[in-house]
């Protein structure tokens, strides 16, 4: 069996394969349970785990090779200690391969968006890609992953290609671009940047209580809309894809599926997935390195799994 872990906003997400075993836990709670009481139950032979932006590894790296549990530094993002919980927890008991996020020193990506911007997309989005590569079967693909944030990114001849992060362009329900109203909140020191990001969605923007109030808000819906169309567009015609896949969690409520497929069908065909992809697309990944795979997507698997073996 092949565990899968994707490192969301809210939650993490274990997937089994080839079991349809799926595991979701809040990333407070999951601070106080015991949740590898639950993962002993399975014969898991290996784990590809999505964890945080992978900013800091340009290889799918088994876990005792990497620093810093593959970042950079600590000072981006929304630290709550349950997906490390999860890391630390998980690389002790099995063998475990870390996924990169996409980043200017991911040399497979295309070096003009390696030099126009410093991180293209968390290492989610890669297992994301890896799932519709696979149940596709397609070697062009445009994906955007619409939720808390709007990120979108692009295979192009079976490898990964570019992307557009959440900060660059879009507003998710959540989070979004800092545009010149919060640079100047910052400037005054008002609040800090990676404050201001994960408040500048548009659940914040239109003062909304929750993501019951948007859904039900027909102009909210014309608003994420827009901003994901933004990405998408601008990613279309450099990449040419074969089909688009819509992901996220906004994607899985019908009113607003149905706008946005009803906008892209005009110029692709346009499939949909579930928020659970990601954990899929993870678990994909561990049992191609298990079964020898020396690339995923382009990105070179370190050390392949044959010569681990041979190492210990």
């Amino acid at each position: 069996m092949f565990l899968g872990i994707d490192h969301g906003y809210k939650s993490i997400r274990f997937y089994i394969e080839p079991i349809n075993v799926f595991l979701e836990y809040n990333r407070k709670e999951i601070l106080r349970i015991d949740f590898m009481k639950e993962l002993n139950k399975y014969d898991i032979k290996l784990v590809a785990i999505a964890y945080s932006m992978g900013d800091g590894i340009d290889k799918i790296i088994y876990t005792k090779f990497v620093k810093n549990r593959g970042l950079k530094d600590n000072y981006v993002g929304d630290f709550i200690g349950g997906g490390t919980k999860v890391y630390d927890e998980i690389s002790k008991r099995y063998i475990t391969y870390q996924i990169p996020g996409m980043h200017k020193d991911l040399k497979i990506l295309d070096k003009r968006f390696r030099v126009l911007f410093s991180h293209m997309a968390a290492s989610d989005k890669v297992a994301l890609a890896y799932y519709c590569y696979k149940k596709y079967k397609k070697k062009n693909i445009l994906i955007s992953d619409i939720s808390s944030n709007i990120v979108t990114i692009a295979i192009k001849d079976s490898k990964l290609f570019a992307g557009i992060d959440a900060c660059i362009l879009s507003r998710g329900l959540y989070h979004g671009v800092l545009d010149l109203e919060e640079i100047r909140k910052i400037d005054r020191g008002l609040v800090k940047a990676g404050e201001a990001f994960y408040k500048s969605g548009l659940i914040f923007r239109l003062g909304m209580k929750d993501e019951e109030e948007f859904f039900n808000n027909e102009f909210a819906l014309e608003c994420l809309k827009i901003s994901a169309l933004l990405q998408i567009y601008s990613l279309y015609n450099i990449a040419n894809p074969d089909i688009i896949v819509l992901a996220g969690s906004a994607v899985e409520n019908e009113r607003f599926r149905e706008k946005i497929v009803k906008e892209l069908n005009k110029i692709c065909d346009v499939y949909t997935e579930s928020n659970r992809v990601q954990a899929i697309g993870a678990s994909y990944i561990a049992k191609d390195i298990y079964y020898g795979a020396r690339k995923i997507l382009g990105i070179e698997v370190f050390p392949t799994y044959s010569s681990l073996r041979n190492f210990y």
